[in-house]
């Protein structure tokens, strides 16, 4: 399952990620107290994060990991493309390039 996010702001999409925690904790028949003691998230910071989307990103993945969904969660980051190492290393070049024309300008 991959999670799509076309939502405009960080709150409404922490929201949906707190919804869809919820919706799961749910469907595996987990009561909030017992999420909580098998996480070691607190009872009140779980409500947060299911109600709201408010807690650490550690206590968000503590959770997915518990409800078996924190591969989709990490699979919904799309790496970026890759490179050649010429591309890589030209690109270092520039870089090098422009420090030293930084520093002559500073000395």
């Amino acid at each position: 399952m991959t999670w799509e996010f076309s939502l405009t702001t960080p709150d409404r999409a922490a929201a949906e990620i707190g919804e869809k925690i919820k919706q799961h904790r749910i469907a595996k028949n987990i009561t909030q107290l017992e999420m909580a003691k098998r996480t070691s998230v607190s009872q009140s910071t779980l409500k947060r994060i299911e109600s709201g989307g408010l807690g650490s990103l550690r206590d968000v993945m503590a959770i997915a990991i518990e409800l078996g969904i924190d591969t989709d969660i990490i699979g919904s980051i799309p790496r970026p493309p890759l490179r050649s190492l010429a591309d890589l290393d030209s690109e270092g070049r520039r870089i090098q390039r422009i420090r030293a024309r930084a520093h002559r300008r500073t000395s």
